[in-house]
């Protein structure tokens, strides 16, 4: 029986096997990921892209990454920056919402150490039933609060920036901060801005024309508001 040639490109079968590798590390990935995937695998000029970043000898996991996250960027631009908005909307004045959680969080760390463990016991006085044990539960729980209010202000500062959002945060806003995001990918892992090779992932990725003079603009904002990630 003769053999059967396959008729994927060899860009098609880089992505098949991406996909693969991302699948079975990533036990979890959103529905919208699935299909994000499931178009670029199917996509010619994607194959012939990842194709050519292959043929260099690049890593092309970490393109195919930022591929998706540029994609993310863009679907939830809107509301990361509203919630970073919203937690830092009162920052001018005495406290924020953030510093008055924090505060109450301390208040009760406060209550547990001097009422809480400390309770009455013997005969006479009424005393709760609280546990040496369940304190300790308190306690933890009081500190991992603490910890994540602490995260959520450091994360609420850091976001825009880290998004590529500008004062500009309107129109195409988020388009242009995606851009950058792809952009910064393919920089990073090439060493070289390769603006064209760019701006042909940005036509597969977002599903819009772009060129290399918007690919540079996006870049030049990027690099003006980025901030390294958190960690």
């Amino acid at each position: 029986m003769p053999v059967r040639k396959s008729g994927k490109t060899p860009g098609k079968l880089i992505l098949e096997r991406l996909i693969a590798e991302m699948r079975e590390h990533r036990s979890v990935l959103a529905e919208r990921d699935k299909a994000f995937l499931d178009r670029i695998v199917a996509d010619l000029q994607a194959g012939q892209v990842f194709e050519w970043f292959d043929g260099r000898g690049y890593a092309c996991m970490p393109i195919l990454l930022a591929c998706l996250e540029a994609h993310e960027l863009r679907r939830t631009f809107a509301a990361t920056l509203k919630r970073s908005q919203r937690l830092l909307s009162k920052r001018n004045k005495k406290q924020n919402e953030l510093e008055r959680l924090r505060a109450s969080v301390k208040q009760l760390a406060k209550f547990v150490e001097q009422e809480v463990a400390n309770a009455p016991s013997g005969w006479l006085p009424a005393r709760t039933n609280t546990t040496p044990a369940q304190v300790t539960v308190m306690r933890t729980g009081l500190t991992m609060i603490n910890d994540e209010v602490r995260f959520l202000a450091r994360i609420a500062e850091e976001s825009p920036g880290r998004i590529g959002a500008t004062r500009k945060s309107k129109g195409q806003a988020a388009t242009k901060a995606a851009i950058g995001w792809l952009a910064e990918g393919v920089k990073r892992v090439t060493g070289a801005a390769n603006e064209e090779v760019v701006a042909e992932l940005v036509d597969v990725v977002l599903g819009i024309e772009s060129t290399v003079d918007q690919v540079h603009e996006a870049r030049r904002v990027r690099k003006r508001e980025w901030r390294k990630p958190l960690g």
